[in-house]
């Protein structure tokens, strides 16, 4: 499971039960059953793979597969390795509110804050106020020629930060229905806004 794909497929499951659940012959409530184990589960299992700095990887895999091993190499050797891209927020909230379940939300909210802690410390750009990649690998923009071929930490990618605009608003959504009135107000204030500097910025 790829990290954006959760939220996709996700999102298509919901669209396709409320489209259909006031058919007939159409078993709604097994559907929706099955979106709930779907949704909370992939969320888990991906807070289950969340290491202690805060870092999520961008897919669930079986261990010893060649994403696992590109992740120990690359750790290995001090190599650059991406994130999670910025969907885990909205799948979260997306799988929490289609279940209405806002105890597994506040389950999975620690989790989330360090996910995002982690965006801030590893792939933020200060002077920019943008997020960057640390490097071109699976990062879903195939043959994209601003990202692939360029040095670590150098790209600020125009979608990783239309993301992650979206991110953060959802995790101030989170923070508010949760009651959590300064994180709110702290990932409202954090929603990226370029203070100037080119959008492909480097930040060595």
């Amino acid at each position: 499971m790829w990290d954006y794909s959760l939220y996709c497929d996700l999102k298509a499951m919901i669209d396709l039960y409320r489209l259909c659940r006031e058919d007939a012959d159409f078993d709604a409530q097994s559907l929706h059953d099955r979106i709930v184990r779907h949704g909370k589960g992939s969320v888990e299992l991906f807070l289950d793979l969340q290491e202690e700095d805060g870092f999520i990887p961008m897919m669930e895999e079986v261990p010893g597969k060649w994403f696992a091993t590109y992740r120990r190499i690359q750790k290995e050797n001090g190599g650059a390795i991406n994130q999670h891209k910025p969907f885990l927020c909205r799948s979260t909230k997306l799988a929490a509110d289609f279940a209405g379940d806002m105890r597994w939300l506040r389950q999975a909210y620690d989790g989330l804050r360090a996910y995002l802690d982690y965006y801030y410390r590893n792939q933020w750009d200060v002077r920019t106020g943008l997020f960057f990649y640390r490097n071109d690998a699976m990062i879903g923009w195939d043959n994209d020629p601003c990202v692939f071929g360029r040095p670590d930490d150098s790209c600020a990618e125009i979608h990783i930060n239309a993301f992650m605009f979206c991110e953060l608003q959802t995790m101030a959504e989170i923070s508010d229905s949760l009651g959590f009135e300064d994180d709110r107000r702290l990932y409202k204030a954090r929603v990226p806004a370029p203070r100037g500097g080119p959008l492909y910025a480097g930040t060595g």
